[in-house]
């Protein structure tokens, strides 16, 4: 079973999909992570030409596991979430090219079945096919709020236009397209708990 969550910034897909994954045994795939460990290829390997990172990717020793990166078998993953790779990332993510590495990176992830997606653009470019689509919305000064959880060095004010900057940028490359055929849940008033018993109250009736 495919089980893909969309939406944009900060309206919980992250902390819900890596849950409801744990819930039903899935594999959990976090596509921002992804983009996350080209930035730091691209920074710890200083490289700015987009086809070099791309042929440097293809024969690197590296594992995408469960919301884990590890290369030549070392951990990472506590390296991408820094304010540099997350800054860097806003740049290259609607790279043209990197965007196809990354489809196809997802494309092969989804033919292991059993697995929990997420991304902004999961259910429109690549998990068409999902058995349940979910697109997570919420009211842009809550997302902020919740920015602040994580980012705790942020104001509330930088994080709410941090917030207007995605998201433009989002709508002016057509990178994010609002799935119809998927459902809406309004997540401004609803903990990562009540989103989930709503998810498996849909997942479990079938």
């Amino acid at each position: 079973m495919i089980i893909a969550i969309d939406g944009l910034s900060a309206t919980g897909k992250s902390s819900v999909a890596y849950t409801l994954a744990n819930i039903l045994g899935y594999t959990y795939f976090n596509t921002g992570l992804l983009y996350r460990f080209v930035s730091y290829i691209m920074i710890k390997n200083n490289i700015t030409d987009i086809d070099k990172v791309i042929e440097l990717l293809n024969h690197l020793n590296y594992k995408f596991d469960n919301n884990q990166i590890l290369v030549d078998n070392k951990d990472i993953t506590s390296l991408l979430y820094t304010d540099k790779i997350a800054l860097y990332t806003s740049r290259i993510s609607s790279n043209l090219k990197i965007k196809k590495w990354v489809y196809q990176f997802q494309k092969k992830a989804l033919l292991k079945k059993n697995i929990v997606i997420e991304g902004r653009d999961i259910i429109s470019k690549v998990a068409r096919d999902a058995d349940y689509k979910f697109y997570l919305y919420a009211d842009i000064n809550k997302r902020a709020k919740r920015v602040l959880l994580r980012e705790k060095n942020k104001s509330f004010e930088e994080a709410l236009e941090e917030l207007k900057s995605i998201d433009e940028k989002n709508i002016i490359s057509k990178d994010f397209i609002e799935p119809k055929d998927a459902i809406k849940i309004d997540t401004t008033n609803l903990s990562v708990d009540e989103i989930i018993n709503y998810m498996l109250n849909i997942i479990l009736k079938k």
